[in-house]
């Protein structure tokens, strides 16, 4: 243990020392950042607390499925260091393309704040229309959120057996939250204007309940508890704060998320709560270890069909499963633990698959290498798109998102089906301002011409 140890300390090492080093010369994280930061996190300091918790007893859920594989406790923080510097070379490597992109976002409709209100309020109703569509079937949203908040009531009507046509339109209820953070955006870009617009100030007041309404029937605990802290990030990076004070405030940040979580979880999900905090985060934080361990006994290569089949994942769950009879990396994973994919059988809920265990999957240490080095590239892009937008509350916003949601929380939740999900109302609310953007261009083009 004591060299497994000096091992997550030296991966956290090299990953925070790295991600400090690279931001200071830029003056802020990047999402690639993000990224690395986390992998250091979860494969090094998160790893050892894990293991420690285990051998000591304190996570009794999990500890039959980690300790028979004690000779191999060196290897995940030695392979986060690989993915650590595989996500840096995949960055480097986009840099070639990051001018192209720059000129290809240049636009003179998004040097105005009209696509940007249009698309927040188009969101908003859209969002709202959608998840009321969805909780008709339940007998409209107090209901809803009465099956889900009171366990009893839930069990005594089969709560999640029940038909409901419009299923497919839950995860369009968070277009609320892209709403939300877009009215955010405008108001603060705004704030040192003197013309500001008293709509945007409405359409956050409408937005911030109704997101966080719709995010609690979810009983997605990260996603409550990140909920505001999403807002004060936007606000550090719309402020401009030194690196130092930044990076300060965030770990701060994650001190409160820790605790919030736990408070969420005994409102949202307390059948998840423990008899006490260590057994609880052991518990919560031990499904990446387990899950690499379980993937390299299987050696059951999935040759990168979850990559190819991305694009799929926009699609209704109905047609995936029961047309097309899609099997993500994460269902392989929740069949191998529980016996049954989740939503067979009694399995009432699923092992997702991080970022060392996607890899592994499809092609052993290969496929962790091949995965950093996509991931540096995909996301050092996305950074340049979410930056060439031209109002600073709306990028300040809109980058905070991604930071989290996209960049950090993709180190553990890797698969996917789960990155497109969690971020279907992201992505919507994106290809709607791109799909602005074109016309912009297109309308700018035809004004000119003789």
């Amino acid at each position: 243990m004591e060299l497994v140890a000096a091992l997550c300390v030296i991966t956290t090492g090299i990953a925070w020392l790295g991600t400090y080093t690279r931001a200071r010369r830029r003056g802020y994280l990047d999402l690639v950042d993000w990224f690395v930061a986390t992998a250091g996190l979860l494969y090094g300091a998160a790893y050892i607390f894990v293991l420690f918790a285990t051998e000591r007893g304190d996570n009794p859920l999990w500890q039959h499925t980690i300790r028979p594989y004690r000779s191999f406790y060196w290897l995940p923080p030695v392979l986060g260091t690989m993915v650590v510097v595989a996500v840096w070379a995949g960055s480097a490597l986009a840099s070639a393309h990051i001018r192209q992109v720059r000129r290809a976002c240049d636009s003179p409709l998004l040097n105005r704040q009209s696509p940007y209100r249009l698309t927040a309020w188009f969101a908003l109703v859209a969002g709202i229309l959608s998840y009321w569509l969805y909780a008709r079937a339940y007998g409209g949203f107090i209901t809803l959120w009465l099956y889900v908040m009171i366990p009893s009531q839930r069990a005594a009507v089969n709560f999640w057996q029940m038909e409901n046509p419009f299923t497919f339109l839950n995860r369009f209820g968070a277009l609320t939250w892209f709403a939300a953070l877009l009215f955010f955006g405008l108001v603060l870009s705004q704030r040192s204007s003197p013309k500001r617009h008293i709509t945007d100030s409405i359409g956050l007041i409408i937005a911030l309940p109704v997101a966080l309404f719709i995010l609690s029937t979810w009983t997605a605990r990260v996603f409550v508890a990140s909920f505001f802290f999403l807002f004060i990030i936007a606000y550090l990076y719309w402020r401009r704060i030194s690196l130092h004070w930044f990076v300060t405030a965030i770990l701060a940040l994650f001190c409160i998320g820790t605790v919030t979580v736990w408070g969420v979880t005994v409102v949202l999900d307390p059948f998840k709560l423990e008899q006490n905090f260590l057994t609880f985060y052991a518990k919560e934080a031990s499904f990446p270890t387990m899950s690499f361990f379980g993937a390299i006994e299987r050696e059951d290569y999935r040759y990168f069909s979850d990559l190819i089949a991305t694009p799929l994942h926009f699609l209704p769950q109905r047609i995936l499963y029961g047309v097309l009879g899609l099997e993500t990396a994460s269902d392989v994973n929740t069949r191998w633990f529980l016996g049954e994919r989740k939503g067979e059988g009694d399995v009432g809920y699923g092992i997702p698959v991080d970022f060392l265990t996607f890899g592994y999957m499809q092609a052993g240490v290969a496929g962790i290498v091949i995965n950093g080095l996509l991931a540096g590239y995909l996301l050092s892009l996305l950074s340049c798109l979410v930056n060439s937008l031209s109002l600073s509350g709306v990028r300040s916003a809109l980058y905070a998102y991604c930071s989290v949601m996209v960049a950090a929380l993709s180190v553990a939740y890797t698969d996917p089906a789960h990155i497109v999900r969690r971020n279907l109302h992201f992505f919507l609310g994106f290809a709607v301002l791109s799909l602005l953007s074109i016309l912009g261009k297109s309308e700018t083009r035809g004004g000119s011409s003789p």
